[in-house]
């Protein structure tokens, strides 16, 4: 079913951030049902990190998650820089590598208000998942953490492809918006 929302995707540029969100908000949204919801089990493979995780591991957790478009910001710096003055060696210097750098950080941006949007998306899912699960089963467990995070991804990207189609359908229907 992801293979499927993927290739749904209606414009290719935005498949690699689907495919960077997709399992960084999947995963933040697993840190948050092993620290918030109880566990249903005395025993089982996730009663160690339910019972073990510390108090403050959710604000690392969110933290991390939000400022992830500067770590992708200071990679692609770094790799850019890298493959850019490899290039520079042999040939005449130009402005392209500033302009590079300006295109760099303006993808940025628009990765930063994705996984803002992404965040919240995947706070609802969570919440409305681990309510229902700790209603039927009592609490979590290990399997549950797995279900949360595989449903994450898949509504993740059924969200992406919404959102998306609705955006290029307004781009196509009138051009000189953008």
């Amino acid at each position: 079913m992801k293979w499927q929302l993927l290739a749904a995707i209606p414009t290719a540029e935005f498949i690699p951030m689907a495919l960077i969100m997709m399992p960084l908000m999947s995963r933040w949204s697993m840190v948050f049902s092993i620290r918030s919801y109880p566990y249903a089990r005395e025993q089982g493979m996730g009663a160690a990190f339910a019972n073990l995780a510390p108090k403050h591991v959710i604000t690392y957790n969110t933290i991390s998650t939000f400022f992830m478009p500067i770590v992708l910001l200071l990679i692609g710096f770094l790799l850019y820089t890298l493959l850019y003055g490899a290039f520079a060696i042999f040939a005449v210097p130009d402005v392209g590598y500033v302009v590079g750098l300006g295109v760099l950080v303006y993808a940025t941006i628009g990765i930063f208000q994705i996984n803002i949007i992404s965040m919240i998306i995947t706070y609802i899912i969570n919440r409305f998942l681990n309510r229902y699960i700790v209603k039927e089963l009592g609490g979590t467990t290990g399997d549950t953490y797995g279900f949360v995070v595989e449903v994450t991804e898949v509504l993740l990207i059924l969200v992406y492809v919404i959102i998306l189609s609705i955006l290029s359908a307004t781009v196509v229907a009138n051009p000189t918006m953008f």
